[in-house]
């Protein structure tokens, strides 16, 4: 049984030496557009923040990769090349596809830096094709755990060794329900059947519990994400209490519980910097299991993250450079309105609660405020949020904040990185595909 990656067969071009050369030390302005932006500063305070919070709370760190998709931002979240940051480096990482472990693993293999030593696959995808992906990246990587959710999943499994014999130990990790109602096991009674199941499989090694609360997403503020977080905790816990009556024989202290949305983690630093939750602290206390936290738009955020109330407009790294096209003096409104080159495939059509339509245009401060309010494929319609606002020039270059980071970067091949004058000082490519 073998694998051919696809980054064997189709190796990519380094675009950096050639975009760098020619756009480094350039003014944002100066790029072309469409263009992804990102402000390093902002990052690297994103992270250095996080793994306080969580060198605070004395826990363990486990950072998705899925918004950003680059090296050189696994390696922030991991604690490395943080200019104000000297604390505990962590190895794990968390990806919602093969493509990102692939492009980690083959990174440490090329350069021989080794970084992440434990990966989770974020989707409980036991099919064989994606298995015998699995299989190869098992060799190549310390630790690689699978999520797992079904009875099914473990059958799959024994199918799949009974196919392709002599595999190395699977470790699953049960994803809970913690509300979202998107993956994960919420049953109690089902949930006790798939954990006899697993430790009654052979080659199968149970590693914890992981819990993940995407509606916090709809918080408004730092207690009702605290509130999230409690949940998430109090899940992982049901978890460990449901194991407990159903296979006693296993060492609770032995398993990890995995927790946390960049808005549950958020709250963290409401209470580590500044009060005390008496019920986090209560219910890690009772959890007999080393406990995690993992987190992925926090390096970015956006403006869903602004809508939680944890975030500014400020703290947002990410933005969409665009050009404004043309102009409709007097339609829709008193103004008019916009014409720019952004449009779906750049912005995604996600919304956010507290910010009309699918972007917020950072310009001239003599221009007011303006939005995107809707968009085709190719290019939006921005429209001004006050009547104060003046028309925009036809050829000026714009800032378009996203609603959501995690979608709109993966249409960018290349992100901008700026310095804190807004010119480029770095060039980093993502990973695509799957």
């Amino acid at each position: 049984m073998s694998f051919v990656s696809p980054l064997d067969a189709f190796p990519a071009p380094d675009v950096t030496k050639t975009l760098l050369p020619a756009y480094k030390g350039k003014h944002w302005t100066q790029l072309p557009t469409p263009s992804f932006t990102l402000r390093k500063s902002v990052i690297e305070s994103h992270c250095t923040r996080m793994l306080e919070r969580i060198e605070a709370m004395g826990a363990r760190f486990r950072g998705h990769v899925k918004t950003h998709k680059c090296i050189p931002v696994t390696k922030m979240q991991m604690g490395y090349d943080l200019p104000n940051y000297s604390g505990v480096k962590h190895d794990s990482v968390v990806v919602s596809t093969l493509k990102e472990a692939w492009e980690i693993v083959s990174y440490q293999e090329r350069t021989g830096e080794r970084f992440v030593n434990d990966i989770i696959f974020g989707l409980p995808n036991f099919t064989e094709d994606a298995l015998i992906q699995v299989e190869a990246l098992k060799t190549k990587v310390g630790h690689f755990r699978m999520h797992c959710d079904s009875l099914d999943q473990i059958e799959l499994l024994k199918k799949f060794d009974k196919k392709h014999p002599g595999n190395a130990p699977w470790s699953v990790i049960v994803k809970m329900d913690a509300g979202t109602a998107r993956a994960g096991i919420m049953d109690e009674t089902y949930l006790a059947k798939v954990l006899e199941s697993i430790n009654a499989t052979d080659n199968v090694e149970l590693y914890g519990f992981y819990a993940h609360s995407g509606h916090s997403y709809n918080c408004n503020s730092f207690e009702e994400t605290e509130d999230a977080l409690i949940g998430e905790l109090e899940t992982v816990k049901k978890g460990l209490d449901v194991l407990a009556t159903s296979v006693p024989s296993i060492d609770l202290s032995k398993l990890v519980v995995s927790v946390g949305a960049t808005p549950t983690l958020h709250s963290l630093e409401h209470h580590v910097f500044e009060k005390t939750n008496a019920k986090i602290v209560e219910i890690i206390k009772e959890i007999k299991s080393t406990v995690e936290f993992h987190a992925g738009n926090y390096v970015f955020c956006d403006l869903q993250q602004v809508s939680t109330g944890c975030v500014s407009k400020d703290q947002v790294a990410g933005a969409v450079v665009g050009s404004v096209i043309s102009q409709y003096p007097g339609r829709k409104n008193d103004l008019g309105e916009l014409l720019c080159n952004v449009g779906v495939i750049c912005m995604s059509r996600e919304v956010s609660r507290k910010h009309p339509g699918f972007g917020r245009v950072i310009a001239d401060e003599q221009y007011g405020e303006w939005f995107m309010e809707r968009m085709s494929q190719e290019h939006g319609i921005l429209n001004p949020v006050k009547a104060d606002a003046k028309m925009i020039p036809i050829g000026t270059k714009v800032k378009i904040l996203p609603n959501h980071a995690c979608i709109t970067v993966n249409s960018f091949n290349v992100y901008y990185v700026l310095d804190d004058e807004d010119k480029v000082c770095d060039v980093w490519v993502p990973w695509r595909g799957w």
